[in-house]
């Protein structure tokens, strides 16, 4: 709804069930960095799309999205349209927030 509403693309970041290096740099390096934090409150709707849930039915709506798109590597982060169509993927990029986010772009 929120991607609708703003005319802004979907950032879906699949997080997998165990822990993972990679996941935790790229979480470090960029998602957590204040230069994301901005870019992304202008361009793009934050979902976390955790294959992990504890909650059952968010846990199998979670496995259906990834497997709907052909999430199999981790890290796997998605851009997609409001209707939900793959307009983007990304994964771990070394150089940090600008880096990666000009790459978003």
């Amino acid at each position: 709804v929120a991607a609708s509403e703003t005319g802004r693309a979907i950032l879906a970041h699949f997080l997998p069930a165990d822990a993972h290096p990679t996941v935790e740099k790229l979480r470090a390096e960029v998602f957590e960095q204040p230069e994301f934090a901005s870019w992304a409150a202008e361009k793009v709707v934050l979902l976390s799309v955790e294959l992990g849930a504890s909650d059952d039915a968010e846990r199998a709506a979670n496995a259906k999205l990834a497997k709907e798109h052909g999430v199999r590597n981790f890290p796997q982060v998605l851009l997609l349209d409001a209707e939900g169509k793959r307009i983007g993927q990304l994964g771990y990029k070394p150089g940090g927030a600008k880096a990666w986010t000009t790459q978003a772009e």
